[in-house]
């Protein structure tokens, strides 16, 4: 059956609330606009002094609420078995909070490094104030890792899909 549409007459229920959908995007990525000009302008100290140490803390459960599976698969379409070592410093370099990622078979285990544990196929180091401003969009991953902000080493192709894998953007908003 298809659906004639009389110019004048009352939207549709499926019209309205696709026009509510559409409004409620834009609110949000207006919202997500505000926040990361926020983030944006603030510096380090501010980000890290507040939130560091809670941050430090919640960042495992976080990381694993955003993991997005589909993500977890190389080229060929196979599920790939990696450990990603994440290196926060904050507090101007005086603290680290190393961070151990596994990802096998879709599935992903974040939790403190521990010593001696698997050597990572990947390293990402950067401030918590960079991994702060990353998540809120404020700059682009591929613009800290080009400025040297975020220091990489490894494995290319998981470090450039870090971002995504984890639903983090992959480019600024501001």
């Amino acid at each position: 059956m298809t659906r004639v549409h009389v110019p004048g007459a009352p939207p549709t229920r499926r019209e309205r609330v696709a026009a509510l959908g559409r409004a409620a995007r834009r609110r949000g990525r207006t919202l997500q606009a505000a926040a990361a000009r926020f983030v944006a302008r603030q510096p380090d100290h501010r980000l890290e002094r507040p939130i560091g140490p809670l941050a430090a803390r919640v960042l495992p459960l976080l990381l694993r609420l955003r993991f997005r599976p589909e993500y977890a698969v190389d080229f060929d379409g196979v599920d790939f078995d990696a450990v990603i070592q994440l290196n926060l410093v904050r507090d101007g370099g005086r603290r680290r909070d190393e961070f151990e990622i596994a990802i096998a078979r879709r599935r992903c285990r974040v939790r403190r490094r521990r010593p001696g544990g698997r050597r990572p196929d990947a390293t990402l180091t950067g401030s918590l104030a960079d991994m702060l401003r990353m998540s809120a969009a404020a700059v682009d991953p591929l613009e800290l890792a080009g400025s040297e902000r975020f220091l990489t080493s490894g494995d290319g192709f998981l470090l450039v899909r870090f971002p995504a894998m984890f639903g983090q953007p992959t480019r600024a908003v501001t």
